[in-house]
């Protein structure tokens, strides 16, 4: 894996995240699943509450997920 970016663009990335998943949708598997149907305003707050250890999270669980993904597009396959 690459190295993570600096928080503060962590959270920036989290803040995108939080509106939708790239890959389309709102996947109930997905960590920022609950956070997604809060209005935007509680949502920006509460992001710009997590711990740095929590942004870290949530952005590795981001990073493997994608990674699952684009294995599965590169096998010709779509992602669930």
């Amino acid at each position: 894996m690459e190295d993570a970016p600096d928080i503060e663009s962590t959270r920036r990335l989290i803040s995108s995240l939080s509106f939708e998943c790239p890959f389309g949708g709102n996947p109930e598997y997905c960590i920022c699943h609950e956070t997604r149907k809060l209005p935007v305003e509680e949502r920006l707050r509460t992001i710009a509450a997590l711990s740095d250890g929590q942004c870290m999270q949530i952005y590795q669980a981001h990073l493997k997920c994608f990674e699952e993904k684009r294995e599965i597009i590169d096998q010709g396959k779509m992602p669930e």
